[in-house]
């Protein structure tokens, strides 16, 4: 997040829509990878759980 701010800041990107957009694809991409990894990580305590029984 803070390189991107860096990044944003460098290129001079003074449009306040270009940025929010910027924004809000990064944080859509945090909730993806971070839901992806939850969802995979139930999944594996599932077929564990599965397997010791």
């Amino acid at each position: 997040m803070i390189v991107a701010k860096r990044l944003i800041n460098h290129v001079g990107l003074e449009n306040n829509l270009t940025v929010m957009a910027i924004k809000a694809v990064l944080v859509i991409l945090c909730i993806l990878v971070m839901s992806r990894r939850f969802v995979a990580e139930r999944w594996l305590d599932v077929a564990l759980a599965r397997s010791w029984r």
